[in-house]
C-alpha cells in the first residue's frame, strides 16, 4: 500500500533543504509565547527515542493560608512540541506531511512523517534546548480533582531526558533530585486512572512492542 501511494522512506532534496532551513530562534521570538523555560521540565520516552515531542513539569502551590494540613494543589504541565509553528502552511513540508499523515513503524524500517532534521532536531524537546511548545497547565489536587486548566503557546527547556526505566528507578530512589516530582506524577496518574475506571473505562495493560532493527 505504501508503494502504491508512492510513500517512500526518503525525502526529496527540496524537502530536506526546507527542513534544514527552519530557524527555531524566530519561532521563540514571537511575543505571544509565555516563557516557562525556568520551570524544571522532563521528557520520558523509550531509551532510543530521538524525536522527543512531549514533556512534563510539576509545581507545588503553597498551602492555603499557610496551613500544612490543607489539601495540596499542583500545577501539572503537559507540553507538546509546537511543530505547527515550525512548518509553514502549504510549504513542501506541510504538503508532504499531509500526504504521509503519520510516521509508520514496520518490523524492519521506519517511514517518517517529517525529515529527521525537523523531528529529531528543531521539533524535538531535547535537554538544554529552548523550544516552542503548546502547554496545558492543569491545577489539580492530590486526590486527582481537576480545579481548572489553561492552554497557551510557550517556550520550554527540557532539563533531562529520561527513559521509562530511568523514571521507574527514580520513583523508588528517594535520594534522586527528581524523586519528588516523579513520585507525585505517579500518584496523580494512579488517582486519575482510578477515576477513569469508576466511570467505566477499561484499562488494557500489555507489554509495549519495541522495534529493534529500524534502519
Amino acid at each position: 500500500e505504501l508503494e502504491q501511494a508512492k510513500i517512500h522512506k526518503h525525502f526529496t532534496v527540496d524537502i530536506l533543504d526546507e527542513a534544514s532551513g527552519i530557524n527555531v530562534s524566530q519561532i521563540l521570538a514571537r511575543e505571544h509565547r509565555t516563557d516557562l523555560s525556568a520551570i524544571r521540565t522532563i521528557t520520558i520516552d523509550n531509551a532510543k527515542t530521538q524525536d522527543m515531542d512531549d514533556a512534563l513539569s510539576l509545581e507545588i502551590e503553597a498551602p492555603e493560608n499557610n496551613k500544612p494540613d490543607s489539601t495540596r494543589i499542583y500545577r501539572l504541565g503537559i507540553h507538546i512540541s509546537d511543530v505547527g509553528a515550525l512548518v509553514k502552511p502549504n510549504s513542501l513540508l506541510d504538503i508532504e506531511a499531509d500526504y504521509r499523515m503519520a510516521t509508520v513503524y514496520l518490523p524492519e524500517i521506519k517511514i517518517p512523517m517529517f525529515p529527521s532534521g525537523l523531528s529529531d532536531k528543531a521539533a524535538s524537546l531535547s535537554p538544554g534546548q529552548p523550544r516552542g511548545a503548546v502547554s496545558l497547565i492543569v491545577r489539580i489536587d492530590e486526590n486527582g480533582e481537576i480545579l481548572n486548566w489553561e492552554i497557551f503557546s510557550s517556550i520550554i527547556r527540557s532539563h533531562v531526558a529520561l527513559s521509562y526505566e530511568d523514571a521507574d528507578q527514580i520513583i523508588t530512589d528517594s535520594t534522586h533530585p527528581d524523586h519528588n516530582i516523579l513520585s507525585i506524577l505517579n500518584l496523580l496518574a494512579i488517582a486519575l486512572e482510578k477515576k477513569r475506571e469508576q466511570k467505566g473505562a477499561i484499562n488494557i495493560d500489555r507489554p509495549e512492542i519495541l522495534l529493534t532493527s529500524i534502519e
